[in-house]
C-alpha cells in the first residue's frame, strides 16, 4: 500500500533531532495531553528516550504532563529492548514470557562446551584450552546473533548457496555450523532459555500481528531507526500502515536521494533501501527543520558523484587534528571536552575505539571530570575485577613470588605494610622464584600460599573448585570496607556465584591459563555508570549519538578498522556471508558513513586520529580521506586548532631554572669512606661517582624479583664449581677427573636452578670445557705444592694522618714445588685476558693490588713458614671459556710494585680530599662496561 504523506518525516541534519521531534509530536497530538499520554514512541536507545522526555517538557514550558510510553527498540543493545512493557497479549500464540533470556555468562560457557564437542577443522577440540574455547564461543555467539538479526540459521540453505567444491576448511566450518544448529536449541530448550535477539524478534512479530489485527487508535511513533534489521523494517512498515502510525527517518540527504548509481557503501544506501521497501517516494516525505543551508550543501556534497557549485562557500566549523599516538589523541580530546564543559556546552565524544575512550575518560578524571561513558567499562578493567584477576594470576603461576607481591600490594589487600615489605626483602635476598608455605610466617598469607600450592602440580581442575578457593582468598585478604562496600560488588558476587554454582562450571580449565579464562568471562560483563545520562558530556558510539543534539562533537579514532568498524568472522567469509543473507563489509561501511556525515552537521565538529596505535602505523579512515579530498577539490579549508598549544602549555613544567655551572657531588672528609675492596678500587678509577652513590649515599639497586641469570651470576657459578672442585681434589691427581668435575658441576647447577638463575646453557658450557679444564688442572697439580681458594687479605695506607684499608678475596693462590707464588684470577664468559699495558696502567688493577697486599699486607691463610720459602711472585689469569682461546692459564710477571703502590697512594689521597669531587667517568679513555647507577648519573642531560 502507499504510505500517507503525513505519516513519514525527515528532520534536517542541522536541526536538533529530538527537539524537533518533540515539537512535531505535540503537533501530531494537537497538544492534547490525554492523547499524548496514550501515545507509544519507539526510539533506538534508552538514552534518546530520556532526552526526548526532557524535550517534551521544554515544549510544554516545563509544565508537568503525563508522559507517553517511550520505549527502546534495542537496535543498539538487545538488553535495552522494552517492547515487553507494551500492554498486549504476547502469550496467545507463544510462551514468550515464560522463557528467560539466557544470561551472557551461561550462554558463553554453553557454547564453549559445544565448541569442545564439535571437532571443528578436523581437530580434536578437547585439546583446546578452556580460555581458547571461550574465545571461539564469543565469535560463535556473534554469528548466531547475526543470523537471528538478519536471517535464519539454516545449513540446508547454506549448502545450496555455497559452492559445491568447498575447500576442506570451509567444509569443516559448514559441518560445525550444522552441529551448532542442531544442538544449541536443544540446550536452550532444556534450560527454559531463549536468546535475547530471538526474544526481541518474537516480541516484534507479536506486536506487528497485533497492529494488523486491531489497528489501535492511539498514536504510534517510530523515530531514528534505519531499518537495518528485517524485524525493525517490518515493524516500521506495520506502524505506517496504521491510521495513527508515524515514522521519522534518521539523517536524510535530500540532495543525493534517488541517484541511480548509489553504491552499497554509500552513506544513504540503507535509508534508500528502507524507503524502497516501504514503497515511499521523495514527494511523500515531509521535511522538518532547516533546509538547504550552506553548511548542509557542503557536507552533502561529500558523497555526491556530481560537482556542486560550492566554491564560494566556506567551512568554519570542522577541525581535523592528527596526533602522533593514541595517548596524545586522548589528551587532545580531553582538553576539548574540558573547555566546552567549562563553557557549559553539551559535548559528545563519538568513537568506536574503546581504548581511546578509556584513555580519554582516565585523562579527564585527573581534573575530577566524570564523563558519561555510554558503553561503560569491562568488569576486568574495574578495580574489583583486577583484584580477582590478580588472585587468578597467582594461582595460575603456581605460586610465583612476583604475582604474590603484586596481589598483596593491591589496594583491597589488608596485608599491606611492614609485613609485605619484610616478605619482599626476604624474597629478594634469597631470590625465591616460587613461594612455599614454609617461607611465610604471616597466618593469612600462609593460608593463601597453602591454597595456591595445591594447584602447582595440577594441569586442570574444575572451574567451580578453583573459584571456591578464589572466594576464600578474597575473604582472607580482602578488606571488608574497601571491597565489600564497593559500587560494583554486586556484579563481582554474581560472577563468582556463577563460576562456583553453575552446571557448566563443573567443566575443567587449565590452571596455567586461569587468568586468561577469567578475563574472558569478566569481559562479558559491562559496568555502566550508576548516575545515568548527564547533560554536560558523554562518550558515545556513532549509532547512540545519532539522534542527540550537541554544541560540540568530537569524532575520535578516525582510522581504518574503527571508522568503519571492522567486522570479521572466523566462520564465514564476506562472500559466504552475502550468500547466506548476512551483512557484509559494505553494509557496515554504509552505516558508518551515514552516522559520520550526519554528525558533521554539528555546530562544532572536531575530527581526531592518531598516526600510531600500539606501536604500529595506522591508516586513516576512508571517510576522512574522502572528506580531505573533497575539501581540497573545492578549495575549502579546515579550521585551525589551538589545542596542541594548550597541551604543550599544560604539560610544560613551570619555572625551570637551568644551573649556569654543573654541580658535582663533593662530600666533606668525614663522610668519605675509610676502606674499599679491590673491586671498588677499579670502580674508583673508572667512575668515582659509583663509589659516591654506593659507599657514601649507601644506595643499592635491589635485584629484580624472579630475575634471570646475568653475566655476574655465571661468573659466580663457575667460581663456586672451581672452589668446590679444588677443595675436593686438594692436588690429588687421582681425584682430578672429568666425572668428579661434572658431578660437582651438576650439584652446583641444581642449587642455582632452584633460585631460577642458572640455565641449561651454563651446564652445556661446563660440559664442553670439562676435558680441557681437567688437563690443565692435572698439569698444574703435578707442579704445585699448596693451593688455596677464596682467601681474604688486606693492606693499610696512611694518608694525611688518616688510616685507609684495602681488602680483597683472591680466587686462587698456588705455591709451586719450586716455591713460586701465583695469584690467579678466573675469567669467564666473554671476558678476555688483560694486556700487560692495561695491567701496568691500572686499567685492570685487581691482581696487582692482590699481589701488593700479599707483599705489604697480610693474607689469612698462609703460615709464616710457608711465606718464608717464597722465592718469587707472579700473577696469572685462568680463562674459562669454550671459545677457541680457552680454557687456558696465562701467567704474567715483571711489574713494578713500588710504582703501583705510589699510584694507589695518590688515588687514595684524592679520594679522601674534601676538595675533590666524585666525577662521572673522569677519564675519557676508560669507559666502564656496566653503569649500575646510570639512572642517577643523568649524563644525557649534560
Amino acid at each position: 500500500m502507499t504510505i500517507p504523506e503525513k505519516n513519514i518525516y525527515a528532520i534536517d541534519a542541522q536541526s536538533n533531532y529530538l527537539q524537533t521531534l518533540a515539537k512535531e509530536i505535540m503537533r501530531i497530538v494537537s497538544c492534547d495531553m490525554e492523547r499524548l499520554s496514550n501515545a507509544v514512541i519507539m526510539l533506538p536507545s534508552r538514552r534518546s528516550g530520556v532526552v526526548l522526555k526532557t524535550e517534551l517538557l521544554n515544549v510544554n514550558n516545563r509544565k508537568s504532563l503525563l508522559m507517553p510510553k517511550v520505549l527502546s527498540l534495542g537496535d543498539i543493545d538487545e538488553t535495552e529492548l522494552e517492547l515487553g512493557e507494551l500492554e498486549f497479549d504476547l502469550e496467545s500464540a507463544s510462551n514468550v514470557k515464560s522463557l528467560k533470556v539466557i544470561p551472557k555468562h551461561k550462554r558463553i560457557m554453553l557454547l564453549a562446551e559445544l565448541v569442545r564437542k564439535a571437532g571443528i577443522f578436523g581437530y580434536d577440540m578437547n585439546k583446546l584450552s578452556m580460555h581458547q574455547s571461550v574465545k571461539l564461543a564469543y565469535s560463535l555467539a556473534e554469528l548466531i546473533d547475526d543470523f537471528q538479526k538478519y536471517g535464519n540459521l539454516n545449513t540446508a540453505n547454506l549448502k545450496e548457496i555455497l559452492p559445491e567444491e568447498l575447500s576442506k576448511h570451509k567444509q569443516y566450518t559448514l559441518d560445525f555450523i550444522s552441529f551448532i544448529e542442531l544442538e544449541y536449541p536443544k540446550l536452550l530448550e532444556k534450560g527454559g532459555y531463549i536468546d535475547a535477539v530471538n526474544k526481541r524478534n518474537i516480541l516484534i512479530d507479536r506486536y506487528i500481528n497485533l497492529l494488523k489485527l486491531k489497528n489501535p487508535a492511539n498514536d504510534i511513533i517510530i523515530a531514528g531507526s534505519s531499518g537495518s534489521q528485517p524485524s525493525t523494517r517490518n515493524l516500521i512498515k506495520a506502524v505506517l500502515e496504521c491510521n495513527n502510525g508515524h515514522f521519522f527517518l534518521p539523517y536524510f540527504d535530500e540532495d543525493n536521494f534517488g541517484k541511480e548509481d548509489i553504491s552499497k557503501d554509500n552513506h544513504q544506501c540503507l535509508v534508500y533501501e528502507l524507503l524502497k521497501y516501504l514503497n515511499v517516494t521523495r514527494d511523500e516525505i515531509k521535511f522538518l527543520g532547516l533546509q538547504n543551508s550552506a553548511s548542509t550543501k557542503i557536507i552533502n556534497g561529500i558523497f555526491s558523484t556530481e560537482s556542486l557549485a560550492i566554491q564560494a562557500l566556506q567551512n568554519d566549523n570542522i577541525w581535523i587534528i592528527e596526533t602522533d599516538n593514541l595517548i596524545d589523541e586522548a589528551k587532545i580530546a580531553g582538553l576539548i571536552i574540558r573547555e566546552h564543559i567549562e563553557d557549559k556546552k553539551k559535548t559528545a565524544f563519538v568513537t568506536n575505539n574503546r581504548n581511546l575512550a578509556k584513555l580519554t575518560r582516565e585523562y579527564l578524571q585527573k581534573w575530577n571530570v566524570n564523563i558519561d561513558d555510554s558503553s561503560g567499562i569491562k568488569f576486568s578493567d574495574t578495580e574489583e575485577g583486577n583484584f580477582i584477576l590478580q588472585i587468578c594470576e597467582f594461582i595460575g603461576s603456581g605460586g610465583k613470588t612476583m604475582n604474590l607481591l603484586s596481589l598483596l600490594k593491591n589496594r583491597f589487600s589488608n596485608t599491606r605494610g611492614s609485613t609485605v615489605l619484610n616478605l619482599e626483602k626476604m624474597i629478594r635476598e634469597k631470590n625465591i622464584f616460587k613461594i612455599k608455605p614454609d617461607d611465610v610466617e604471616d597466618i593469612k598469607i600462609n593460608a593463601v600460599v597453602s591454597i595456591v600450592e595445591k594447584y602447582s602440580a595440577k594441569f586442570k581442575e574444575k572451574i567451580s573448585s578453583i573459584f571456591k578457593d578464589v572466594y576464600e582468598i578474597i575473604n582472607l585478604l580482602g578488606n571488608d570496607k574497601d571491597f565489600y562496600e564497593r559500587e560494583n560488588i554486586t556484579e563481582a558476587i554474581d560472577i563468582l556465584n556463577f563460576l562456583i554454582n553453575d552446571e557448566y562450571s563443573q567443566a575443567e580449565t587449565e590452571i596455567e591459563y586461569l587468568s586468561e579464562f577469567t578475563k574472558n568471562i569478566f569481559d562479558i560483563v559491562t559496568i555502566r555508570p550508576k548516575f545515568g545520562v548527564t547533560s554536560s558530556a558523554s562518550i558515545l558510539s556513532p549509532i547512540e549519538a545519532r539522534l542527540l543534539g550537541f554544541d560540540c562533537v568530537i569524532l575520535g579514532g578516525l582510522n581504518y578498522g574503527s571508522w568503519p568498524k571492522r567486522i570479521s568472522s572466523p566462520w564465514l567469509s564476506d562472500n559466504m556471508k552475502d550468500n547466506a543473507g548476512l551483512p557484509e563489509s559494505d553494509f557496515f561501511t554504509s552505516l558508518s558513513a551515514h552516522d559520520f556525515v550526519a554528525l558533521l552537521h554539528g555546530k562544532k565538529v572536531f575530527i581526531t586520529r592518531s598516526k600510531k596505535e600500539g606501536g604500529e602505523i595506522t591508516v586513516e579512515s576512508p571517510l576522512l580521506s574522502r572528506l580531505k579530498a573533497y575539501f581540497k577539490k573545492n578549495d575549502l579549508k579546515f579550521a585551525e586548532s589551538k589545542y596542541f598549544d594548550y597541551l604543550e602549555q599544560l604539560e610544560r613544567p613551570d619555572n625551570i631554572k637551568t644551573p649556569q655551572t654543573k654541580v658535582y657531588p663533593n662530600p666533606p672528609a668525614e663522610a668519605r669512606p675509610d676502606k674499599l675492596s679491590v673491586t671498588n678500587i677499579e670502580k674508583l678509577i673508572y667512575n668515582p661517582y659509583e663509589i659516591y652513590v654506593s659507599k657514601i649515599l649507601k644506595l643499592k639497586k635491589p635485584d629484580d624479583i624472579e630475575r634471570e641469570g646475568e653475566a655476574r651470576d655465571y661468573g659466580t657459578f663457575i667460581h663456586d664449581i672451581l672452589e668446590r672442585f679444588t677443595l675436593f681434589h686438594d692436588l690429588d691427581i687421582d681425584k682430578i677427573t672429568v666425572q668428579n668435575f661434572l658431578n660437582i658441576t651438576d650439584e652446583v647447577f641444581v642449587e642455582y636452578k632452584a633460585k631460577n638463575i642458572a640455565t641449561e646453557v651454563w651446564l652445556y658450557n661446563c660440559r664442553a670445557i670439562a676435558n680441557d679444564l681437567i688437563n690443565i688442572e692435572r698439569e698444574r697439580a703435578e707442579k704445585t705444592r699448596n693451593i688455596f681458594c677464596e682467601k681474604s687479605g688486606k693492606i693499610q695506607f696512611i694518608s694525611d694522618g688518616k688510616e685507609f684499608n684495602i681488602s680483597c678475596k683472591a680466587d686462587r693462590i698456588e705455591i709451586s714445588n719450586d716455591n713460586r707464588l701465583v695469584i690467579i684470577d678466573y675469567k669467564t664468559g666473554s671476558a678476555s685476558i688483560p694486556t700487560d699495558k692495561d695491567i701496568k696502567t691500572l686499567k685492570k688493577p685487581q691482581l696487582l693490588l692482590e699481589l701488593l697486599i700479599f707483599e705489604n699486607g697480610s693474607f689469612e691463610m698462609i703460615d709464616k713458614a710457608t711465606l718464608g720459602c717464597i722465592s718469587e711472585q707472579e700473577i696469572a689469569y685462568f680463562l674459562i671459556s669454550k671459545s677457541a682461546n680457552g680454557p687456558k692459564i696465562e701467567e704474567k710477571d715483571g711489574f713494578d710494585l713500588e710504582l703501583i703502590k705510589e699510584n694507589l697512594a695518590n688515588l687514595i689521597r684524592d679520594l679522601l680530599d674534601p676538595n675533590k669531587p666524585f666525577l662521572i667517568s673522569p677519564r675519557p679513555y676508560l669507559k666502564p662496561k656496566f653503569r649500575e647507577y646510570a639512572h642517577l648519573e643523568r649524563i644525557e642531560e649534560n
